[in-house]
Order: C-alpha cells, then sequence, then structure tokens
C-alpha cells in the first residue's frame, strides 16, 4: 500500500528527519521489504530545482536517493541504540540521462551491506523503466 506524502511528511518526523518542502524529494513510498524500498519522486516545472533550466539537476537527483537510502537506514536502524546517522560516502554515482519536468523519477534502494554502526546501499533511479541514475551510498550510524 503506497504512502501519501502526508503520511510521508509524518513518517520522517517521527524518525527525526527534519527535512521539510522544498526539501523533502520524495513524493510517496510505493513498497517496503526488509532490505528494499521503492519511492516516487514526482518531477514537476515549478519545483525551484528545474526553475533554472529544462532538467532536474544531478546534484537533486543524487540527494533524492540519498533521502530514500536514509529512509530505508532508518527503518532497518529503528531498534538499535544508535539512532543519528549521517552519509559518509557516495561511491560509483553515474547519471545516463536528463530527467526532467513531467518525468516520474522512481527510487529502488537495496541494502548490500550492514555491519554494527555501518550500513552500504545500491540505489537505482529510473524514469519510465530506464536507467537514468545509480550509485552506491554508505552510512555511520552513531
Amino acid at each position: 500500500m503506497p504512502f501519501r506524502f502526508e503520511t510521508l511528511e509524518n513518517l520522517l518526523a517521527e524518525h527525526e528527519v527534519f527535512q521539510s518542502h522544498p526539501y523533502i524529494f520524495i513524493d510517496r513510498i510505493e513498497a517496503q521489504t526488509t532490505n528494499s524500498i521503492h519511492m516516487v519522486k514526482n518531477v514537476t516545472g515549478n519545483e525551484w530545482p528545474t526553475l533554472a533550466g529544462a532538467y532536474f539537476p544531478m546534484w537533486a537527483i543524487l540527494e533524492t536517493m540519498a533521502q530514500a537510502a536514509g529512509c530505508l537506514d532508518k527503518f532497518l536502524q529503528a531498534d538499535t541504540p544508535y539512532q543519528n546517522r549521517i552519509l559518509t560516502r557516495i561511491k560509483r554515482a553515474r547519471f545516463y540521462r536528463p530527467v526532467i519536468a513531467g518525468d516520474q523519477l522512481h527510487i529502488h534502494v537495496h541494502l548490500v551491506k550492514k555491519i554494527e554502526r555501518h550500513a552500504a546501499f545500491s540505489v537505482q533511479a529510473l524514469v519510465s523503466k530506464i536507467r537514468v541514475s545509480k550509485a552506491e551510498l554508505y552510512f555511520f550510524h552513531f
């Protein structure tokens, strides 16, 4: 069952992810399993990142991917004493196609490795089932 934006905003607030519009780049959680999550971002023409040009900037795609991985990481670490996290590394980030207004960005996050206070995620961004970006993201918990 997909989560709506308001539910997602409340969920992020409950987990102390202090983000608010326009800094929440995730619109909806489509599906979640034990080690993966699928989130959706609707790219619109009136968002501030797209005002500079017709393309959704690469840094905004990467931020969207990091927020999605951070949400999955928060869900995975819910029962540990380490409730704070920091993004420590972005590895092998690749951008293949531009994302334009009107596209629906699907973010797929998979847990690669979890060792005590470290977690590694493989993240993919798709538009119409075509990969537009991928990266490996690493988090440290404290």
